[in-house]
């Protein structure tokens, strides 16, 4: 695909996704269809992870996790304030990026870097 084609493509996706963005309902169909559509990634079945887990003092999960890239994805549904920090369960406030950053810490070293 080249930039042209590319750019058409993502003009399409976002059009396609405009107000749809509930976490639960749409995390693994957005990613699919980001990776499919706009980076023309066949493979992402074998590529990306969806609701990894990560041990904490209790089993929490990363919304989508990308191996190759060591990329972690925490994502929130349309209209969430993404400095909020929201409570977790164990008791803990986290924004988005500080819920990423300690499921970073948690993963395997291998899994970081």
């Amino acid at each position: 695909m080249n930039d042209t084609e590319q750019r058409k493509a993502a003009k399409a996706f976002a059009e396609a996704w405009r107000d749809k963005g509930d976490e639960k309902q749409h995390t693994q169909q957005f990613w699919s269809d980001l990776l499919h559509r706009v980076y023309g990634i066949t493979d992402f079945s074998q590529r990306v992870e969806f609701e990894k887990r990560v041990p904490l003092e209790h089993t929490s999960f990363i919304d989508v996790y990308i191996p190759e890239t060591h990329v972690i994805i925490e994502q929130k549904s349309l209209g969430i304030d993404l400095l909020k920090r929201k409570k977790q369960s164990d008791g803990s406030e986290l924004n988005p990026f500080e819920q990423a950053q300690r499921y970073g810490g948690r993963l395997p070293f291998s899994h970081r870097n």
